[in-house]
């Protein structure tokens, strides 16, 4: 069954996660349960939060899908946080929680992704962020060649 989360679960769990998130990301609590999950929304991370496979497009609606693993999902300094946020919920008894990019967030990013595509340049660029943001070189060529193929 389905845990029930009242205002002070929700307020209990906004201070634990701006405990924990870096100051470079802008997360909140949606006021509403979502499937009996309590649901962590980031609304800003450092650019790129989303690796570029995981873009969805729908004529121009243009977002992302966190259906895969975290891993898969986000790069490994977005995945960190999102695995730390996990944690420390978990450590205080809130298990069931859904913590992901936000549609605004999520289509900003993906859009800002499909515009360095459009020059070696840019794409010179993206493969540097990838990089920064904990992507090896054998994974970020996988992503360039996906956008390559889709682009």
């Amino acid at each position: 069954m389905a845990r029930c989360y009242t205002a002070a679960d929700r307020e209990a769990a906004r201070r634990i996660v701006h405990a924990v998130v870096p100051k470079s990301f802008v997360v909140g609590i949606c006021p509403h349960v979502i499937d009996g999950k309590l649901w962590v929304r980031i609304d800003d991370a450092p650019f790129p939060a989303i690796m570029p496979w995981r873009i969805v497009r729908f004529g121009k609606i243009v977002s992302y899908s966190a259906t895969a693993p975290d891993s898969l999902t986000y790069p490994p300094l977005v995945a960190t946080v999102v695995q730390d946020i996990r944690g420390a919920l978990s450590a205080a008894g809130i298990e069931e929680v859904d913590i992901s990019l936000s549609q605004v967030a999520a289509e900003r990013q993906a859009r800002q992704i499909l515009a360095l595509t459009h020059s070696a340049h840019g794409r010179m660029r993206l493969a540097g962020l990838l990089s920064a943001a904990g992507l090896n070189d054998e994974a970020v060529a996988a992503q360039l060649d996906w956008l390559n193929r889709t682009s």
